[in-house]
């Protein structure tokens, strides 16, 4: 590679390749190596070029390129950079809300629904309450390349420390992201499944794993992926829409019971809001349009 070089890793996990600059400070490693033309632009500042290098890295580089390029204003990789802060331990829902209220500014078709999200989740962190994971966080100004946010992204063993929370938060994000992408609308929103991703999530072996080597996640982080599993419950029924789970009223009762009141009438509050916004907009661009 001109200008740039590159040598092969044998791990236990599988070959890791790792790019040097002519200082010979590591730049990228992962296991398929971006071209020249990506690396160049990249380390030249271009954003695009720069999510391009973290996309495709592991490990502490991965986020270094991704906060570098989400401070440059690149869509997919502040997208990212809010996904990381929700699966951080503790998650930090406010500073999501904001990485992801950056993205729909900078053109993210769907960053203003998961910046709802994240604020949604901020209140209901609030509302749980008592110990350090779920709560509110302090509102991110800057992404820090430095300060890597979860423990794989630091590069810690798999099963050390939080990484289990880091992991069972990760998996949760990108389940119901892809569900919000693969929405053209709000209409289109499968609302019951997103419901569904958060129960599984609350009542997932890896929740549990966190629960054991995090004890201070016991008493939070499970309720605050109840009471929003039962919002999306509460907007299923509000919106009419329980497909594709078909046995969501069982599902929806089972979580009502998890539940204290005060527990449910934020869920509660938090559904009708969602369905006075969204179905406002769905109106009035129908309106726009002629066909309503």
């Amino acid at each position: 590679m001109r200008g740039f070089t590159s040598y092969e890793v044998n791990q236990a996990t599988g070959e890791v390749y790792v790019v040097f600059d002519g200082a010979r400070n590591a730049i990228w490693s992962g296991t398929v190596v971006p071209d020249e033309t990506t690396i160049g632009e990249a380390v030249a500042g271009n954003p695009a070029a720069g999510w391009a290098m973290g996309r495709s890295a592991a490990g502490p580089l991965k986020w270094y390129w991704t906060c570098r390029a989400a401070s440059d204003g690149n869509p997919e990789a502040l997208v990212a950079v809010g996904e990381y802060a929700e699966a951080g331990i503790p998650p930090n829902y406010k500073a999501a809300a904001k990485w992801y209220g950056k993205a729909s500014a900078a053109g993210d078709a769907h960053g203003a629904v998961m910046m709802d999200e994240s604020l949604d989740l901020t209140e209901i962190a609030r509302a749980v309450g008592g110990l350090a994971v779920g709560h509110s966080g302090a509102e991110a100004v800057d992404c820090n390349p430095a300060d890597p946010p979860t423990g794989d992204l630091a590069g810690r063993p798999r099963h050390s420390g939080t990484l289990p929370c880091d992991i069972a938060l990760s998996v949760l994000v990108s389940i119901r992201n892809v569900a919000f992408y693969e929405a053209s609308e709000w209409k289109d929103l499968p609302v019951a499944r997103i419901a569904k991703t958060y129960l599984d999530a609350a009542d997932g072996s890896r929740v549990r794993d966190c629960e054991r080597k995090v004890p201070e996640a016991q008493a939070s982080l499970r309720r605050i992926l109840l009471v929003n599993a039962y919002k999306w419950y509460q907007i299923a029924r509000l919106v009419g829409r329980p497909r594709p789970e078909a046995k969501w009223p069982e599902m929806e009762h089972n979580v009502r019971n998890r539940l204290d009141e005060r527990e449910r009438s934020l869920a509660a509050r938090l559904a009708e809001r969602w369905v006075a916004d969204y179905d406002s907009q769905y109106t009035a661009s129908l309106e726009e349009i002629g066909d309503f």
